[in-house]
């Protein structure tokens, strides 16, 4: 494995199959944007547990290639980056590195748009496409996203602060 990728020629931002903005819910975004980060843009959360769990499958040794190649690091580096969650939504590295965002993590750290497309490019890939109203008064439906969204640790406790969430935002 390289230490520092090799010279490229990224453009400053490319978005590969944009979801169109409207195909997330309004209401969902601003929930889990609450529930995740505060509504703190440059939320950063690294995942040791992530990190140290790394088995290098020929995919993730892909997706930190392109990780290393965007943001012009070394493979350390961009392997701490595949490990840590950013932004409003805390999406991970290795998700927004899959979900067709290519731009430097600086770069979407502070872009509220590419952030959002990154949630949206999720939903879409996990064929989540249902209304905050939909998601609240189907259990089986809202424990579904907990799962997919948070992971299969906690749902309940999930599904408990989108509910607060949702109750602070008027939703």
């Amino acid at each position: 494995m390289p230490d520092q990728p090799q010279p490229s020629t990224l453009t400053p931002v490319t978005i590969s199959a944009p979801a169109p903005l409207a195909y997330s819910c309004p209401d969902l975004c601003r929930i889990i944007q609450r529930v995740e980060s505060s509504d703190n843009i440059s939320a950063v959360r690294f995942e040791p547990l992530v990190f140290s769990g790394m088995a290098m499958e020929p995919r993730e040794h892909d997706f930190i290639q392109k990780i290393a190649d965007w943001n012009h690091c070394n493979w350390n580096t961009a392997r701490v980056i595949f490990s840590t969650s950013f932004g409003f939504y805390q999406l991970m590295g290795f998700n927004i590195y899959s979900l067709g965002i290519d731009c430097t993590i600086s770069h979407f750290w502070v872009d509220p748009e590419l952030q959002r497309l990154a949630f949206t490019n999720f939903l879409r890939r996990e064929n989540i496409n249902w209304r905050w109203s939909d998601i609240k008064q189907n259990s089986t439906m809202f424990r579904h996203f907990a799962v997919i969204y948070n992971g299969p640790g906690q749902p309940d406790a999930y599904m408990g602060m989108m509910l607060r969430a949702a109750k602070e935002l008027g939703l």
